[in-house]
């Protein structure tokens, strides 16, 4: 067996944080704790890292990159599930998480890797580690219903893979066939390691089939992806105005921005473009022929 990366710098830290990876905090106590949501973990800290890591040169303590509990036993035997309110609800041998949507999903996606979802829809979601263009299918309540919720193009070689294909087209052709499906643009900017309140989510007035349609112009799909700062508010926010993808008459457009801003200089990282789409549908008993539907619309392996 390889061993686990081992995570050396705040960069590393940050895109494993922003990749949905697991990770496996070892200490000079002889604890090894495993966290399979790290991401706003409380007991996952930058500042924690950084005295560790960097100002003690792991004398005291190593981070790695560990995509679940069951890999993390086979290298620490003695390694235990994170029991904080975000790590331990997401861990389905914790009993915590809603039953329903989470069995659904091991089911139709045949994955054991489900893990507790607090944002609408409430439920439970998965990684979906073989698919091209999307990283995750989550299943939960939202306004009184099970909703099953898939969001395409967020991650530039997602982005490359969705709307540099058929793939935009053949989920523009579904919404149309059937209506039960529901496309709504999430176009955002992020940063490495941004939580989604760090994230700037922006209202965009194009119709899902224009929005659809417009990222899958080469020219407008080459700028998914990182920008330097400075450029974001005299370059990037002017072009996303001007294509539409941003709605510079929202009245918390420009308050947002700023508050972005401020974040991604402290952070000093690249602003990222992600023009994801959220496709939907209400999900019934079964989700495994909603999930085999969405496979084949955007090519992806089928569970």
């Amino acid at each position: 067996m390889s061993e686990p990366p081992q995570i050396r710098t705040l960069d590393q830290l940050w895109m494993v944080l922003s990749s949905g990876s697991g990770l496996l905090i070892t200490d000079s106590s002889g604890t090894q704790v495993f966290h399979p949501q790290p991401a706003g973990c409380p007991n996952v800290q930058e500042r924690s890292f950084q005295v560790k890591v960097i100002a003690n040169r792991g004398r005291n303590g190593a981070y790695f990159a560990v995509d679940s509990f069951e890999e993390a036993a086979m290298r620490w035997p003695r390694a235990t599930r994170c029991r904080s309110s975000v790590c331990g609800v997401g861990d389905p041998a914790a009993g915590d998480i809603d039953e329903r949507p989470a069995a659904m999903l091991r089911t139709a996606t045949g994955s054991n890797e489900v893990r507790r979802r607090a944002e609408p829809p409430v439920g439970a979601e998965v990684l979906m580690r073989e698919w091209a263009s999307a990283q995750r299918i989550a299943l939960g309540e939202r306004d009184g219903r099970l909703v099953l919720c898939v969001w395409p193009g967020e991650l530039r070689s997602q982005a490359r893979a969705f709307y540099g294909s058929d793939r935009a087209e053949r989920v523009r052709a579904l919404i149309e066939r059937e209506p039960a499906w529901v496309a709504v643009p999430r176009p955002h900017l992020a940063f490495n390691g941004s939580q989604r309140a760090d994230r700037l989510y922006f209202s965009c007035p194009l119709p899902a089939a224009e929005y659809l349609a417009r990222w899958s112009r080469p020219e407008d799909l080459e700028a998914a992806g990182g920008h330097a700062p400075e450029s974001v508010p005299g370059e990037l926010w002017p072009w996303l105005c001007e294509r539409g993808y941003a709605d510079p008459a929202d009245p918390a457009a420009e308050d947002e921005l700023a508050r972005f801003m401020s974040a991604l200089r402290r952070r000093r990282s690249q602003a990222h473009l992600r023009p994801g789409i959220e496709l939907s549908r209400p999900c019934g008993d079964s989700a495994t022929e909603l999930v085999r539907t969405l496979a084949g619309t955007l090519r992806e392996p089928l569970p």
